[in-house]
């Protein structure tokens, strides 16, 4: 089982294309990601809005400030409301269909958008929303689909190729996400996003020194967008622009952010070349960046997950679950965080408090399955030797998704355990087909480890045997 707290990075963008040339000259050395970033966390003012759409801007504004009370029945009753009077409007039906989203209701949410594609093809924006619903649906080849159209449209959007390429990389397709990246960086030259998340799939792909090298790459720009952002923020708050200004300080915190992350996957890299100093020098660089954000923003969630991380990467359990606690304080419905206290739970021995954090994060993923909290829950089936409901769970993950490699090698466990030493050969060399690190043994282990994931003694030894047993077959 693998920490998941940065599984769902993606969100759906609320947009008015509109707004954009005001901040282009601002913003000219940020990727246009960034811009989309700075406009989903801003509402629309109906006053900026053009008048002859009359009692339109009403509802859409009325539709907003419920959506801020977190109101979504009335949010969704207004909207409908705007979209009765202007069936095509875009804002409208983005912002309805990402209600929609909020609330669980991916079917409808994917209904507005392949409607909005249908009106105009050329709405890349729509195409992007349908890709991250398509991914909360599980159906990662649709979303694969939905980010390719909105590419062959618009060239200029870092974070739609570092999606794309993420979903390639969720399928086990390194190749083709590095391809991807490397046309990424022609397109949009010295992107930090674009470099952190080639990084990423150059680590997957166990190519740690092209890892390394991207990674870096991303460290040394991530401090000028940070910057850049802080100083428009600063110029807003002069002209007592203050929507904006938060806008831009809540960018300039998700940047730093996302810059913690980049070390924290420059630390698996260098822990994978046995670079020990170096890696664990980038897991303390993640905390210090994160003890400064949440400093600023206490209620930072995705803040406080990621130091949680590093926390337990660096044994420090108890301060790890702290942290995750305290992001469960915030937002007791985000069931990654459950998951991932019971993984440290887990680490710790404590199998029954793993056991309640992970069946309380399946619980709330009821509507939306997610084959890596069944995963994580089997492996904990695993250390309570309870085999039957392991497997239970393992085979409930490979149905959601056929690569889930950690519940392939569950099965293996399971099977060993029961006496089924082929059955149990064959769904080894199938795991490790897809995670090669699990042909490099006892460092394989360690990496994934590094990584978030959590075997246990016991499977530890298991695996071992295992491996054995896969060479001598």
């Amino acid at each position: 089982m693998a920490f998941l707290f940065d599984k769902h990075r993606k969100k759906s963008y609320n947009t008015d294309k509109s707004h954009l040339m005001g901040l282009k000259d601002i913003m000219k050395n940020i990727a246009f990601c960034t811009l989309i970033m700075i406009l989903s966390c801003l509402i629309v003012n109906a006053n900026d809005r053009i008048d002859d759409m009359g009692s339109t801007v009403g509802w859409i504004k009325k539709g907003d400030n419920a959506l801020r009370s977190q109101k979504y029945e009335d949010a969704i009753k207004y909207y409908r409301k705007a979209i009765e009077l202007s069936p095509k409007d875009d804002i409208a039906n983005m912002r309805l269909a990402n209600v929609y989203t909020k609330t669980n209701s991916i079917d409808k949410s994917i209904e507005i958008f392949e409607t909005m594609t249908k009106n105009d093809p050329g709405n890349y924006l729509a195409y992007y929303n349908l890709g991250v619903a398509y991914r909360l649906k599980g159906n990662y080849d649709k979303e694969i689909e939905m980010y390719e159209k909105y590419i062959s449209i618009n060239t200029r959007n870092a974070d739609v190729y570092c999606a794309l390429g993420d979903a390639y990389c969720d399928k086990g397709n390194y190749d083709k996400a590095i391809e991807l990246f490397e046309n990424a960086n022609k397109a949009i030259p010295d992107d930090a996003n674009i470099c952190s998340s080639a990084g990423r799939a150059y680590l997957y792909k166990s190519n740690y020194d092209k890892a390394i090298e991207m990674f870096k790459k991303a460290i040394n720009i991530y401090p000028t967008y940070v910057e850049i952002l802080n100083k428009t923020g600063h110029e807003y708050e002069k002209e007592q622009s203050s929507n904006t200004a938060v806008a831009m300080n809540s960018i300039s915190r998700e940047t730093n952010r996302r810059l913690a992350y980049t070390y924290y996957c420059i630390g698996d890299a260098y822990f994978a070349k046995e670079n020990y100093v170096e890696s664990m020098s980038s897991y303390e660089k993640t905390i210090e960046i994160c003890n400064k954000i949440i400093i600023i923003d206490p209620k930072n969630q995705k803040a406080l997950l990621l130091r949680g991380a590093a926390y337990a990467i660096e044994n420090k359990y108890n301060r790890a679950l702290d942290d995750i606690t305290q992001a469960l304080k915030i937002n007791p419905k985000n069931s990654l965080a459950y998951n991932d206290r019971g993984i440290i739970y887990s680490m710790k021995g404590q199998n029954n408090l793993a056991l309640k954090d992970k069946n309380k994060a399946i619980e709330l993923e009821s509507n939306r399955p997610n084959a890596g909290t069944f995963s994580s829950r089997g492996w904990t089936f695993l250390d309570m030797e309870s085999y039957v409901s392991a497997r239970n769970d393992f085979e409930k993950a490979v149905t959601i998704d056929p690569s889930q490699w950690e519940s392939i090698l569950g099965m293996a466990i399971v099977n060993y355990h029961q006496g089924k030493t082929e059955e149990a050969v064959k769904y080894y060399n199938h795991s490790a087909e897809i995670e090669p690190l699990l042909k490099k043994g006892s460092k394989g282990i360690m990496i994934l480890e590094k990584r978030g994931q959590y075997f246990g003694i016991k499977q530890k030894n298991t695996i071992a045997k295992l491996i054995e047993l896969s060479i001598s077959h």
